[in-house]
């Protein structure tokens, strides 16, 4: 694996709305099987965000970037090594979710993948 991990999304557009993205609260499920808020920096471009400065990650993820004119959500790998990168990335997705409003929660679910060289 490289130093990024992209997850393609064709209608990513009318999933995700950039101007609600900033007011999200994402939380992540961490080793003491608690929710914790992830922290993060937002800086807008004409294709889309950028997520930096993510907190709680302990240094495996550097910043997560979505593009909405390519359709997708760029994950780039921090200082863990590409297999420690790979789980990592796997475990967040598969146990996170979005806060957006005050009485709804909104799952972030991912399939289990294969990776191919």
């Amino acid at each position: 694996m490289s130093d990024s991990y992209v997850l393609k999304i064709a209608d990513l557009h009318t999933v995700l709305n950039p101007k609600e993205i900033v007011h999200w609260e994402v939380f992540l499920k961490g080793v003491s099987s608690r929710y914790e808020k992830i922290d993060w920096n937002v800086t807008a471009s004409a294709d889309g965000l950028t997520l930096e400065n993510v907190h709680l990650f302990y240094g495996q993820l550097h910043a997560v970037e979505i593009d909405f004119r390519k359709g997708q959500i760029v994950f780039y790998k921090g200082g863990a090594a590409s297999k420690e990168f790979t789980e990592f990335l796997t475990n967040a997705l598969a146990n996170m979710f979005v806060h957006i409003n005050s009485d709804q929660l909104h799952f972030l679910v991912a399939s289990k993948y294969s990776l191919q060289k």
